[in-house]
């Protein structure tokens, strides 16, 4: 098996934001449009949960991507999702659910061309929008919710840091309109950035 030389030569553009802005929604349009391929960092916690036999709540999958971090480094998932890139052999790739400052810096680190862009949208419309999906994981009152996003936005350790990795985005995508303007919108930042 031949090593993985790095940084990747694949067109990258990573996903953070807050919890149900439409972050799956601009990976889907990614996917249904300009031919990427989509990684989740969820779903590396996902696969964890299901070798122990965990369920797949909110709090459970935060706990379980802590340890990760823990135990192998707090960029760790990253590290794992472009090994996957490149054992895909894919031209680009969109990597989603990136929640500490680490990932972000280890995703610059191995791909040639990183983007990263965060989604964001009023609160009490994400809340609904999480509701209206029906995941097990969002089934909490809007308290719960609110609560939650807070711990998520931590500034230190090897929990969730959603507002750092926000904050190193290289465009915010407000995502309060209908889906027309987002698509618009991703339309819009593509044209200036692929080659």
């Amino acid at each position: 098996m031949s090593k993985t030389i790095f940084p990747l030569k694949i067109f990258s553009i990573g996903i953070t934001g807050t919890y149900a802005a439409g972050k799956d929604t601009v990976a889907d349009y990614l996917v249904d449009n300009y031919n990427f391929y989509h990684l989740s960092l969820s779903d590396i916690i996902r696969d964890e949960a299901d070798k122990r036999g965990l369920p797949h709540s909110r709090d459970v999958l935060i706990s379980l991507g802590r340890e990760i971090r823990e135990k192998f480094g707090e960029g760790e998932l990253a590290k794992r999702a472009a090994q996957k890139a490149a054992e895909l052999g894919v031209d680009r790739v969109v990597i989603t659910s990136i929640r500490h400052p680490h990932e972000v810096e280890t995703l610059r680190r191995l791909f040639e061309k990183f983007f990263l862009w965060a989604i964001d949208a009023p609160r009490q419309m994400r809340f609904a929008r999480a509701k209206a999906r029906g995941k097990l994981a969002d089934q909490v009152d809007f308290g719960t919710f609110a609560k939650q996003e807070e711990s998520e936005m931590a500034t230190s350790g090897p929990g969730q840091q959603l507002g750092r990795c926000i904050s190193l985005a290289n465009v915010t995508i407000d995502n309060s309109g209908s889906l027309a303007d987002l698509y618009k919108k991703i339309d819009d930042i593509l044209q200036t950035i692929i080659n």
